[in-house]
C-alpha cells in the first residue's frame, strides 16, 4: 500500500516580512535544539525561528507548552501520529548524480543546505570533505543520501557549487548576502485593484506571482549597481523602480524608521537628498541609483514604473573528489 503524506505549506509573517515553513504531517525530525521557548503559538514559534540564525526548523510540543528551535538537521522519519514539526522551505538545491526518492528528500536536502554553501551550516571544510566533530553513532544518524562516514569525525562530501537563475532575463549576482537573481519588471496595470494592501505589499506579492521572488532588498553597492544598470537600460524615461525598503508609518521622521520588507537588516544605504515632503508611500530607485523615500503621492505615482524582484539563485552542487 502506498502511503501519501501531506506537506502543508504555511506562510508565517514575522515582524515586517515573510518566511515559508512546511508543516510536516506524518514526519518527525532528528535535529539539534538551538533553544526552547514556552509557547504553543505556531506563528510565535515560527517568528522566533525566522529571526534566529541557523534555525531551519521548529517543533511545537502542545503537551508541555514548548517551542523548540531546531538546527543541524540529521534526518527525518515517518510517524503517522506526528504533527509537531515545521521545516523551513529553503532555496532549491540539486546535487549532481544524487537520486532523491521522495518530495520529502528534496525539501529536507534543501533545508540542510539552506546556506547554499559547499558545506551545510555548522560543518567545517577540511581538504575535500566537510567534517563535524560528533560521536560515531550521531554521525550515522544523518540521512544516508548525505553520504556520512566516520573517520575521527563525521564527514560528508565537500561540494563545488554552481549558481544559476531561472532564465537569461535575470541578473545573477554574488553579493554580501549571498547568490541572488535580480529581475526588474513593469509595474501592474493601472486598473489593478489593491484593496486594503499597501503598494509595497502588493508589489511583493506581484513579484512572487510574476517571478517566484520578492521585492528586492539591497545590501551592497554591487547589488545596487546591478539593479541600477538594468534600470538605465529600460525604455521608459526616468523610470522609478520600487525596492523593498519601507517605513513604520506614512509620516517619516528619519531614516531610522526604515527597514527591509524581507526582514533582512540594513547594511547599506543610498538615500537621495532632502525632500520637501516627509510622506512615505514606497521607496523608488531613481535613475542615478539613489533611493527616494519621501515624496507626495502625485510624484510617487508619476515616477513609479517598475519593480525590482529578487530570489535566491538555484544551486547545483557537484561532489569534490
Amino acid at each position: 500500500m502506498k502511503l501519501v503524506v501531506l506537506l502543508v505549506f504555511l506562510l508565517f509573517s514575522f515582524g515586517h516580512s515573510y518566511t515559508n515553513f512546511i508543516h510536516l504531517l506524518g514526519y518527525a525530525l532528528n535535529a539539534g535544539i538551538l533553544t526552547t521557548y514556552n509557547t504553543t503559538n505556531v506563528n510565535g514559534c515560527g517568528t522566533e525561528c525566522a529571526l534566529t540564525t541557523n534555525c531551519t526548523a521548529f517543533q511545537i510540543i502542545h503537551a508541555t507548552g514548548e517551542c523548540n528551535l531546531l538546527t543541524m538537521l540529521r534526518n527525518y522519519y515517518f510517524d503517522s501520529s506526528q504533527c509537531e514539526y515545521y521545516l523551513k522551505r529553503s532555496p532549491g538545491v540539486t546535487v549532481t548524480n544524487r537520486t532523491l526518492t521522495s518530495d520529502m528528500d528534496v525539501v529536507f536536502q534543501n533545508a540542510v543546505y539552506d546556506s547554499q554553501g559547499p558545506c551545510p551550516l555548522g560543518w567545517t571544510i577540511l581538504t575535500n570533505v566537510c567534517y563535524l566533530n560528533v560521536p560515531k553513532n550521531t554521525c550515522y544518524e544523518f540521512a544516508p543520501f548525505l553520504e556520512p562516514r566516520y573517520d575521527f569525525a563525521c564527514m560528508i562530501p565537500l561540494m563545488i557549487v554552481d549558481y544559476n537563475c531561472p532564465e537569461s532575463t535575470y541578473k545573477l549576482g554574488n553579493y554580501t548576502d549571498g547568490h541572488f537573481c535580480i529581475k526588474v519588471i513593469p509595474k501592474w496595470s493601472d486598473d489593478a485593484v489593491l484593496g486594503n494592501m499597501k503598494p509595497y505589499d502588493f508589489a511583493n506579492q506581484y513579484c512572487y506571482n510574476q517571478t517566484g521572488g520578492y521585492l528586492a532588498s539591497i545590501h551592497s553597492k554591487a547589488e545596487n549597481n546591478d539593479i541600477n544598470t538594468i534600470q538605465q537600460n529600460l525604455e521608459e524615461t526616468n523610470p522609478g523602480v520600487m525596492i523593498g525598503l519601507i517605513a513604520n508609518s506614512s509620516s517619516l521622521a528619519n531614516t531610522d524608521d526604515m527597514y527591509w520588507l524581507d526582514g533582512t537588516g540594513i547594511s547599506y544605504t543610498n538615500y537621495a537628498g532632502n525632500s520637501k515632503s516627509d510622506v512615505f508611500t514606497y521607496t523608488l530607485m531613481t535613475l542615478n541609483g539613489q533611493w527616494k523615500i519621501t515624496m507626495d503621492s502625485t510624484v510617487a505615482k508619476t515616477l513609479f514604473k517598475y519593480i525590482a524582484c529578487k530570489q535566491n539563485a538555484v544551486a547545483t552542487m557537484t561532489k569534490k573528489h
